[in-house]
């Protein structure tokens, strides 16, 4: 009977382990200099590098072996050249000790989707997120005729614009 009623409860703690480690990876894997893009104004290292240097292989998850990351939209500025798409990971509504805060653009200009303007992300709505060793890949609502609904579509972010870990406030 007591074995009956510990195991949801082990299966949920597995689950939030699996979830954290999938952010943890996810927050190494965006930290590594090839994607990142420098903020305005961050100090930087006598050789104009945001981080240290790296040795070996960039670390990365790829989808085939990492569960897609949940995740809700804060925001997206589709203006030009530059358009943002910024993230929170899990989503608010998740209890988490730690949240990723996460803003992804575009390394070029030639490298940003014609269709940008028809990307549709409003804000708090939920998406996921999953990484190769070339993008960030998040699931975004795209309409790309003015009277069709839009139609979900991995997108391939290849800049990391900024990233942060937040403690969100508890309910009081």
């Amino acid at each position: 009977m007591l074995a009956a009623k510990v195991q949801p409860i082990l299966q949920e703690t597995n689950k939030r382990k699996a979830v954290w480690g999938s952010l943890l990876l996810l927050a190494a894997s965006l930290a590594c200099p090839p994607v990142c893009v420098p903020q305005e104004g961050t100090a930087r290292n006598n050789k104009g590098d945001l981080l240290p240097a790296t040795i070996g292989e960039p670390l990365t998850i790829a989808p085939s072996d990492r569960s897609d990351v949940s995740c809700s939209i804060v925001e997206w500025n589709a203006e030009l050249p530059k358009p943002a798409l910024t993230l929170l990971c899990p989503p608010e509504g998740v209890f988490a000790p730690l949240h990723v805060y996460l803003k992804f653009s575009w390394l070029k200009p030639e490298d940003v989707p014609a269709y940008a303007r028809a990307i549709r992300a409003p804000a708090k709505t939920s998406t996921k997120l999953r990484t190769d060793r070339m993008a960030v890949w998040i699931w975004l609502g795209v309409q790309e005729k003015q009277d069709a609904p839009p139609h979900g579509k991995w997108i391939a972010f290849t800049g990391v614009v900024d990233m942060a870990l937040l403690s969100l406030p508890g309910k009081r």
